[in-house]
């Protein structure tokens, strides 16, 4: 068997797909994978499963499948964001691009039972500062 990064010899010696939770980000990207959201993958197997083609997604009828209902890229069970929550996260970028070190707070009634602020510090990368605000804002 050849050296694969996401093969493993399993039971019997048969080639097995490697747990992509104990792979590095390297690993998976030697692989051809990006980061992206679940929603998106969801999205990119649609796609995939209808030859490349929006319209082909848009008119799936496979209802059974269990992408199904995220197949136009969003997920139906998500609450709508709120226009606060929306403002502050744009607030929040604003402050990232100007290179202020102020912390980012995401507050508003839809924040969490307690109304406490989330708070992302300036030690954390960028990238983590962004995926944060990817996921308040999607």
């Amino acid at each position: 068997m050849s050296a694969r990064t996401g093969i493993e010899p399993g039971e019997g010696g048969h080639a097995i797909g490697r747990d992509p939770r104990t792979m590095s980000h390297g690993e998976l990207r030697a692989l051809g994978h990006e980061p992206m959201s679940p929603t998106q993958a969801l999205r990119a197997h649609c796609l995939d499963c209808c030859a490349g083609s929006p319209h082909e997604v848009r008119n799936c009828t496979a209802e059974k499948c269990p992408s199904w209902p995220f197949r136009m890229g969003k997920s139906p069970w998500r609450a709508p964001i709120s226009d606060e929550r929306r403002e502050a996260s744009r607030r929040n970028l604003a402050r990232m691009h100007s290179g202020s070190s102020d912390a980012l707070e995401i507050g508003g009634s839809d924040a969490g039972e307690d109304d406490g602020a989330i708070s992302v510090t300036d030690d954390a990368p960028d990238d983590e500062n962004l995926s944060l605000l990817g996921r308040v804002q999607s």
